[in-house]
């Protein structure tokens, strides 16, 4: 056993010790008190120091042993507490004064944990080892294609890629083109990727893209189901071989460094009147976001639990998903882009079809059963009583009340699961909620609905291309790993169709 090997040991025993100390104490003076938030405080707190001792974080022991003098002082003020006054208030007293001290330093464990574990991702062992850097990456979805791009001289050191020709424009540039983002690798690497997306039906078309930049006979990641349908005729085209990359794993480790490294990235949506409607959250060195509520709506809904960089297990799912609304969208309105049904949207009003609770019970009695007027009773309920012989109803109203139902349904599902895991942060992602205002205000309401305001949703601001950035950042994990391996962890069954 080498020495750097002893050294880790040596600290991960002392960390889990140190830690496991620390919850003895606790269930010494309080063995049945507010259980369940010390076993919360004892998972999490162990989870940190067990992850950062893997990583050689000589200042994990420093932190801990600081947390138990703080645990220790706490408890010497037993002698300083008013006698007379009641064992229940001196004993909640210590684990107030307990409880600020494992939130302070855990946050201090959570920066150091961050690091180390941006340090740890594949395209950063690249970046160390002077190794060029992957051109770009997929995510090959049922419905879109995402692509990111490298591009050459966006950062204060010049990175090398593999070669390509990036001057070279596609014939429909413009029509694919999504922008770009910066993303951090080290205190002084930051590259920019620019971003482009696909009908993944038009597949031919990111062929002819990558072969138009003369990006042939190379390995790419890719994420989606489409990395494993589309491998014959990648290399068949242009010579070349998509890497298959777990999908779930790809989009939060997307997710997971958009939290860690961007400042302008997690967001809260307001629905009221103000002018701001985006209010940033930064995670960033700062405090953890995790765990956290992963609910990505893709064709179908998948609901994540994420604990740590690379510790996430399923929870639960729907078949209600995007898939289901754009196919009801496509029946009701005759139209098949997306886009087209998202602007539609904007022209409707729910108050045409939905039914109210005012038109059930009239204007002003509502108050007396602690209901709104104007909160909706039953979704499509006016269709539901109209005489359909003389009555017809507007495309876009029936479309807005369609992203009205689905927002309320998922938001409602996720703050079910989030208050029986115990979690406050709640991120939703996927194709549904790309780049629409209005399903970002109907699923921030009916979140706050819900858990009476105690809960608040967060969306991301490159949300659609979280899982090329996590393919990309995954580039040659797979050759440590083997292809397509999913995180250590067992999943809940899935739903039908998500």
């Amino acid at each position: 056993m080498t020495g750097r090997s002893l050294e880790l040991m040596y600290q991960f025993l002392i960390c889990t010790s140190s830690a496991f100390v620390a919850v003895a104490m606790f269930h010494v003076v309080f063995p049945k008190k507010r259980k369940p938030e010390i076993e919360d405080e004892e998972c999490q707190f162990s989870s940190f120091v067990k992850t950062a001792a893997k990583h050689g974080k000589s200042t994990v022991i420093s932190t801990v042993n600081e947390l138990l003098d703080a645990i220790s002082k706490a408890m010497d003020t037993q002698h300083t507490v008013n006698m007379n006054s009641k064992p229940k208030l001196r004993n909640d007293m210590i684990v107030d004064q307990i409880d600020l001290e494992i939130s302070r330093l855990s946050d201090r464990l959570f920066t150091i944990l961050s690091e180390a574990t941006i340090e740890s991702l594949p395209l950063l062992q690249l970046v160390k080892k002077g190794r060029r850097l992957p051109c770009c990456a997929l995510d090959i979805g049922g419905t879109l294609t995402k692509l990111v791009l490298f591009k050459p001289g966006g950062g204060e050191r010049d990175l090398k890629c593999e070669t390509y020709d990036p001057d070279r424009e596609f014939c429909s540039d413009a029509d694919h083109d999504s922008g770009s983002i910066p993303v951090r690798l080290t205190s002084t690497d930051v590259i920019h990727l620019k971003l482009y997306s696909f009908e993944t039906k038009k597949i031919h078309t990111v062929v002819e893209f990558l072969k138009a930049r003369g990006i042939c006979n190379v390995r790419i990641s890719a994420s989606g189901g489409g990395g494993h349908k589309f491998q014959e005729l990648f290399q068949r085209e242009i010579g070349v071989k998509l890497s298959s990359i777990d999908e779930m794993r790809s989009v939060i480790t997307g997710v997971n460094h958009r939290l860690l490294t961007g400042s302008q990235e997690a967001f809260h949506y307001r629905w009221g009147l103000d002018a701001e409607r985006k209010a940033y959250v930064s995670f960033a060195g700062k405090k953890s976001p995790f765990p956290y509520l992963l609910v990505n709506i893709g064709s179908g809904v998948s609901i994540i639990r994420v604990d740590q960089m690379d510790s996430y297990r399923r929870l639960s799912g729907s078949c209600l998903g995007g898939g289901s609304f754009f196919g009801l969208c496509k029946l009701l309105t005759g139209k098949y882009k997306f886009d087209e049904i998202v602007e539609m949207s904007r022209r409707g009003n729910i108050n045409n079809v939905d039914l109210l609770v005012s038109d059930i019970y009239g204007q002003g009695f509502v108050k007396d059963i602690g209901l709104s007027d104007d909160l909706i009773a039953s979704s499509f309920g006016k269709v539901a009583v109209a005489d359909h012989s003389s009555e017809t109803f507007c495309p876009e109203d029936m479309v807005r009340s369609l992203i009205f139902m689905f927002s309320n349904n998922l938001s409602q599902i996720a703050c079910l699961i989030a208050e029986r895991e115990r979690i406050e942060n709640i991120i939703f992602s996927g194709g549904f909620i790309r780049n629409n205002a209005y399903v970002w205000s109907k699923i921030s309401f009916g979140l706050d609905f819900w858990s009476g305001s105690r809960l608040q949703a967060l969306f991301m601001e490159h949300e659609g291309f979280l899982g090329a950035l996590g393919a990309y950042l995954l580039h040659d994990k797979h050759e440590e790993e083997g292809e397509g391996l999913s995180a250590a962890s067992e999943e809940a069954p899935a739903s039908p169709g998500s």
